[in-house]
């Protein structure tokens, strides 16, 4: 374990995938300081966690729009 962080795995469609690596090689070329793929998960994570914490989160509106 470096840095204090884990592996961790989960399922991810291949769409998400391919955007994420298409993503990060716009950053490195548009020489954004990103450091590598899990840099941005774990800032898109983070993102979630602030998001899902408000009562007017957009994630929890889009995830129970449908019940």
């Amino acid at each position: 374990m470096k840095n204090g962080k884990r592996k961790a795995g989960f399922y991810l469609t291949q769409k998400t995938i391919d955007r994420l690596e298409k993503r990060y090689l716009l950053l490195k070329l548009d020489a954004v300081p990103v450091l590598n793929k899990s840099q941005l998960v774990e800032m898109a994570l983070e993102m979630l966690f602030d998001d899902l914490s408000r009562k007017d989160s957009k994630v929890r509106a889009k995830l129970t729009a449908d019940i």
